[in-house]
């Protein structure tokens, strides 16, 4: 008969739960106060040979050789130096020695260690289990050891230590055998990206066409993405085609961008990848963030960020988000003002049973355009950065209110559950015009403009349950993940429009444009409903220490009006080989389809599009985790796209209801992916990468044309900041380029060169808890189209140089 665990036994279970599970995300299990006195007390002596160097480095190297958890604020250390210690020690000990010179103390918290300013300490600390009740007092703490974690609030890190969205498992970026990208929160806050348009604009494998009133829309590897918050499908997108608004980014601790096919957990969707929104969890600790923000073109911002425990044991927290933004243009008439709030719950109901609800609201009022207007064979009209078509009495709302509710269950043997329900509502309400048409170049005759009233609402329901944990199989530990999802969307929308003549586009003026009379335009009602439900499973299989094989799969049922698909079989297959203990190699296979609607000639829907992802690639881990680096090779295959049937002549009363077509055509995307996130030195934090994407029709009469050509073929970008020692200063910048975009049909041509652009970033720390950043942008003021389409539609200008600064107070 065995054993019961030790005290001791049972202490590192619970810590390796909470580290292998993100501390906001999973579940945390808050040991109790006479477990930890005990363990304590059974404390053991250690070997400690750490030399002299850094207080940072010294620290680190302790909790590595003590196999601790030590948390605290890199802007306590910073200026720190240690001397060696050699000799054995237990880990309060080797803690004190290295902490001698400094007016730093070490405290115990429910998961490991804490250092506080003496100013800052827990007074009348008697024992180790009132220490963990009082540490909630504890001001803001930022973890900076034993390798990241999920979250990266706090960190002060360019990367994470796990990502979890491309197949439930946990892994860190060298463990998962695809692209991921991930934005930071410090980078977020370092950058001043204050929405999802922003943030991507700053990741090297994707790109963020901008659709001007319509929002942007976000492709990888040449084809569209999805989106997800927190791991939960978000049906209707962000920002795209008049649907939600593009998310604030105050709401956010971090982005994950996988790239390429990702149907595992996602079902039906495009294959360039998914956008996964990880929102920010209430803390153990209390902490307040306060930011205000000045800039060009009267840009306005402020947020504030409250969180911590709401009662005194701490088994209650809550955390609150406001953000309030308002700014006019570079471009005439055009203005945006956005309100933010964010709020969120979670309760340890019992030892093992964590929920959390939150609301997020956000509300959009904005006047905007589709860009500039073109001559009918794409030639420049000569119209400036600041041209504006559309009404000035233009008004565009967009609502968002998404309601979040989530338990977190720790199950016998390390196993745990998640369910997670989310219910998004958003309503739209657009008053805007745009011209149409083509234009008499020598007159400026021949357009109308589209006086246009949009009435939208969003509606979508999306459920999430897995259970996820180890296996023992064959004398080795492997990973296991079973789980299912349902959405349920629904769109009801209204459109009323009316033309009028525009005599002269060279003397356009926005003020003319008669105002709408709703009682005289005509309506077009809609309504649309799409439901899909799957299930899906992966293993993480440990064939030798070096060799690790992830299989799963996914089988969905999807319908939306007369396309149905029952029953579609997405697999997944990743190979990793560490090749020592900083690089691995992976090779990958990942799918995802999406349902037609086209018939064929016998009546029936043609067999889905199906994305294919192929990639083989390099992966580094440098510093404990601190510095990732990738490279991928990869192909995307995607197949069944629908060809017209010429055989069979159009006949609406025919089996296809008019024109049929043949599930044969193909488009093959091709290219390279390389990144580096983290930290390359101590002070010294950087994101960058290069992608190259070739993407041509592999079949049919376009055999061989490019793809999509709207889209870059190179991204390069780069984000650096770095932290002057001995110094209050830290100064970086940013670097974007992409090669040339074009449109090319018979009868336009619509070009833009290359482009890069430099920005430029410095911030002064004036207190221990506050900083002011000066950024600018768009640091030699290039023009350029940002994005470019047709004559008439989403040919936008990029901003002008312009620059902001902000004052940031963290308590």
């Amino acid at each position: 008969m065995s054993q019961p665990p030790s005290n001791k036994n049972r202490l590192n279970q619970l810590i390796r739960a909470a580290v292998l599970g993100s501390s906001a995300f999973s579940l945390v299990i808050m040991p109790t106060q006479a477990i930890i006195a005990e363990t304590l007390a059974e404390q053991q002596v250690i070997v400690f040979d750490v030399p002299a160097g850094s207080l940072t480095q010294s620290l680190n190297q302790i909790a590595l050789i003590a196999g601790v958890n030590l948390s605290w604020s890199p802007d306590l250390t910073r200026a720190h130096s240690a001397a060696a210690i050699s000799g054995r020690y237990t880990v309060e000990e080797a803690l004190e020695l290295v902490l001698r010179e400094t007016d730093l103390l070490v405290q115990t918290t429910g998961s490991g260690y804490t250092l506080v300013t003496r100013s800052n300490a827990v007074q009348d600390v008697a024992t180790p289990a009132e220490q963990t009740e009082q540490s909630l007092s504890l001001g803001r703490m930022e973890v900076s050891s034993m390798g990241l974690g999920a979250m990266t609030e706090g960190t002060g890190s360019y990367t994470t230590g796990r990502v979890n969205s491309s197949t439930r498992l946990g892994l860190s970026l060298r463990e998962t055998p695809q692209t991921i990208t991930v934005i930071t929160s410090q980078q977020i806050k370092d950058f001043g990206y204050d929405t999802m348009d922003d943030v991507l604009k700053a990741t090297s494998g994707t790109y963020v066409y901008n659709r001007g009133a319509n929002g942007g829309a976000y492709f990888s590897r040449g084809f569209a993405m999805q989106s997800q918050y927190d791991g939960i499908a978000n049906p209707w997108g962000i920002s795209e085609q008049n649907r939600n608004p593009s998310p604030d980014s105050a709401i956010l601790d971090h982005v994950e961008v996988v790239q390429g096919a990702s149907g595992l957990l996602t079902g039906a969707g495009d294959p360039g990848g998914t956008v996964n929104m990880v929102r920010k969890m209430p803390t153990s600790t209390p902490q307040a963030a306060f930011e205000v923000s000045l800039g060009s073109w009267n840009y306005r911002r402020a947020m504030a960020d409250v969180s911590g425990p709401l009662i005194e044991s701490g088994r209650i927290r809550g955390r609150a988000v406001a953000a309030v933004q308002r700014e006019k243009s570079f471009v005439d008439h055009e203005f945006s003002n956005r309100r933010v709030f964010y709020g969120v719950l979670e309760t340890d109901l019992t030892d093992t049973t964590l929920v959390s609800a939150n609301v997020q609201i956000q509300h959009n009022r904005y006047n905007d355009d589709f860009g500039v207007q073109l001559g009918p064979s794409g030639e420049d009209l000569g119209f400036g950065r600041s041209s504006f078509f559309g009404a000035d009495w233009g008004r565009l709302e967009k609502e968002n209110r998404l309601y979040t509710v989530r338990l977190d269950q720790q199950l016998p043997h390390d196993w745990q559950l998640r369910a997670a329900f989310n219910r998004s509502e958003t309503d739209v309400n657009n008053k805007m015009a745009f011209p149409m048409g083509s234009v008499d170049v020598d007159t400026g005759s021949g357009m109308t403009i589209r006086r246009n009233r949009l009435q939208r609402e969003f509606f979508s329901n999306a459920f999430d349950v897995y259970a996820s944990g180890p296996l023992m199989l064959l004398g080795r530990e492997h990973e296991l993940v079973l789980g299912g999802n349902s959405a349920i969307q629904t769109d009801r929308s209204r459109n009323n429009f009316s033309n009028v003549p525009i005599d002269n586009l060279y003397q356009f003026d926005p003020r003319a444009v008669p105002y709408l009379d709703d009682d005289t335009l005509t309506e077009w009602p809609s309504f649309s409903r799409t439901r899909q439900r799957g299930v899906y499973s992966a293993a993480r299989i440990n064939i030798a220490d070096p060799l690790k094989l992830i299989v799963g799969g996914r089988l969905s049922w999807f319908e939306s009006g007369t396309a149905r698909e029952n029953r579609v079989w997405s697999p997944y297959a990743g190979l990793i080989y560490d090749l020592n203990d900083w690089a691995s190699a992976y090779a990958s296979y990942s799918d995802i389809f999406n349902p037609q609607s086209n018939k064929n000639a016998s009546g029936n829907n043609l067999d889905p599009v199906v994305g294919k992802n192929y990639e083989v690639g390099l992966k580094g881990e440098f510093f404990e985790g601190r510095l990732n680096t990738g490279l991928a090779l990869f192909r995307l295959e995607q197949t069944n796209l629908a060809r017209l049937d010429e055989s069979v002549p159009f006949d609406q009363n025919n089996a296809c209801e008019g024109w049929c077509y043949t599930a044969s055509d193909k488009v093959l995307s091709r290219g390279v992916d390389f990144s580096v996130a983290g930290a390359v030195t101590e002070d010294w934090q950087m994101m960058a990468g290069y992608s190259y994407v070739h993407s041509k029709y592999a079949s049919g009469d376009q055999s061989g044309d490019a793809y999509n050509t709207y889209m870059p073929q190179h991204i390069f970008r780069m984000s650096t900041i770095y932290q002057i020692p001995a110094s209050q200063w830290s100064v970086g910048g940013d670097v974007q380029y992409h090669s040339r975009i074009y449109q090319k049909t018979d009868a336009y041509h619509i070009r833009q060169g290359g482009v890069g652009l430099v920005g430029l970033l410095a911030k002064y720390q004036l207190t221990e808890q506050s900083e002011i950043k000066l950024s600018v942008q768009n640091l030699f003021d290039r023009k350029y189209f940002e994005s470019i389409s047709s004559p008439n539609y989403f040919n936008s200008y990029g901003a002008p140089r312009s620059a902001y600064i902000t004052y940031q107070l963290n308590i």
